[in-house]
């Protein structure tokens, strides 16, 4: 006769059967899963290390690479721009490197670099005092506009600085006073005399990481080199930033000007081991003529300007 007691243990064993069945079920469920999660992390592991090998094997490409332009651009650019004078505008701020890199291949091209510009963040004339003082100094009316107080500045430290006799520090002449404004810092790095102001060569930089928030001011610098001075260069030192901005943006204001980009050359990548050198062939083609814009930004029409050809010397008999 089934009792109560029967059913109670019927349903008990029941329950009983059930939760061991679970138990027994997951703990080979779970073996397969574990088993197959640290298959998958043995992949992925194994995945990193050729990655990693791959990574390693290009890097050191890449420095082989970097030290062979590195080599070779003594030898590229020997003897390109002797018997000129050379003077470096940069801004505050920006890698002083590649910039130091441009100035030693300069000297390798037998030219004589004069010194080196260096545009404070004053140069915006945020404070009304250092914007009057400029006005009397460029002999501008105290009302004129930032914008055209900066490209007469620009334009009179260009004249001083292409002049074909030294430049003094007499504390009379342009640089001098707009120095003592506030707004640049000059150093000498030789007391040359140019041979003529059209043997001398400027390099412009500037670059997103410079401090005066933007780099609109280099159009003025360039401007008047352009119009004075043997060439110009106008290069970028560019460094990535999470949303920007884009490599060349520092050159908008020339590239996006058809005027300025016919008359002024540009270089997107002195950041990089071949831009420097480039900014050195740059120059050399400047003072044949020939206008280009060149780096690894879409808007450059080639990486470098075609090498000149060999220097040649001629025998007197």
């Amino acid at each position: 006769m089934i009792s109560f007691r029967f059913h109670i243990v019927s349903i008990v064993a029941v329950f009983l059967a059930l939760a061991i069945g679970i138990v027994v079920g997951s703990t080979v469920i779970d073996r397969a899963i574990v088993e197959g999660l640290r298959n998958r992390v043995d992949d992925v592991s194994d995945n990193l290390d050729e990655r990693q090998a791959a990574n390693d094997a290009l890097q050191t490409e890449v420095d082989q690479l970097e030290g062979f332009v590195n080599d070779a651009a003594a030898i590229t650019v020997d003897d390109r721009l002797s018997d000129t004078v050379a003077v470096v505008v940069t801004d505050e701020g920006v890698d002083r490197d590649p910039v130091d890199r441009t100035i030693e291949l300069l000297g390798q091209a037998g030219s004589t670099v004069r010194g080196v510009l260096t545009v404070d963040s004053s140069w915006a004339l945020e404070d009304p005092e250092q914007q009057a003082a400029l006005a009397e100094v460029v002999d501008l009316d105290a009302g004129s506009s930032v914008e055209e107080l900066q490209a007469r500045a620009a334009s009179l430290l260009v004249t001083d600085l292409s002049s074909s006799v030294e430049v003094v520090d007499d504390g009379t002449g342009a640089l001098d006073q707009i120095s003592e404004v506030g707004l640049v810092a000059y150093e000498s790095l030789a007391d040359v005399v140019a041979p003529r102001p059209r043997r001398v060569l400027f390099v412009v930089v500037s670059g997103p990481a410079n401090t005066l928030g933007s780099s609109a001011h280099t159009e003025p610098f360039a401007t008047a080199a352009a119009e004075s001075a043997g060439a110009v260069v106008v290069a970028e030192v560019w460094r990535e930033a999470e949303n920007g901005p884009e490599r060349a943006d520092s050159l908008a204001t020339i590239l996006g000007s058809p005027t300025l980009r016919s008359e002024i050359s540009t270089v997107d990548d002195l950041d990089l081991a071949p831009g420097p050198t480039t900014v050195l062939l740059a120059l050399v083609a400047a003072q044949a003529g020939e206008v280009g814009h060149y780096g690894v930004a879409v808007e450059a029409d080639s990486y470098a300007p075609a090498p000149p050809g060999p220097t040649t010397t001629t025998t007197v008999p």
